[in-house]
């Protein structure tokens, strides 16, 4: 919401799965008044696979505060993987930035880090692993909620590998 905000100039898609924050969305953007800006109810990765891979290119991919799925019998539900990075890779256009932020310590330092450290297709951007704030991204009203009571925020940039 901020960064259309503060972007009018270009136009941003949210893809969520959760209809109550869908609708929480929309309104709110209605309410400020925000048309640069939609929102798609739905799974990421079918969204991803049927609709935007192959027909559309983003200067920049945002993957905000994705459920960590702590369980161990819950992993396979987790959004950020290989798979997904893969699909991530297509859709962004050569010059752009994957950018993705949790407040998941186990999430961010034992599986993204990792799975961002182990790739052959993205490089950090950052001058380390990742920073606790990222300037010009915009504060979710999530975000504000979990350093309030504590939580370490990972803020993660990478941009292409371009394949010869």
């Amino acid at each position: 919401m901020e960064l259309a905000l503060n972007n009018p100039q270009k136009y941003f898609i949210g893809i969520e799965y959760s209809f109550k924050a869908v609708k929480k969305a929309i309104d709110k953007a209605r309410k400020r008044n925000i048309k640069n800006m939609c929102i798609i109810f739905g799974e990421a990765n079918v969204v991803m696979s049927k609709y935007l891979l192959d027909k559309y290119y983003f200067d920049s991919i945002y993957l905000n505060f994705p459920d960590p799925w702590p369980k161990k019998k819950h992993a396979h539900r987790r959004i950020f993987n290989t798979e997904f990075l893969d699909k991530v890779y297509v859709l962004l256009k050569d010059d752009g930035i994957f950018y993705s932020v949790t407040d998941d310590d186990h999430y961010a330092l034992e599986i993204m880090n990792i799975i961002y450290k182990d790739s052959k297709i993205f490089k950090n951007v950052l001058d380390s692993d990742y920073v606790d704030k990222l300037e010009g991204y915009g504060v979710t009203l999530y975000e504000e909620k979990m350093r309030a009571i504590g939580h370490n925020i990972y803020f993660f940039a990478h941009s292409k590998v371009l394949k010869d």
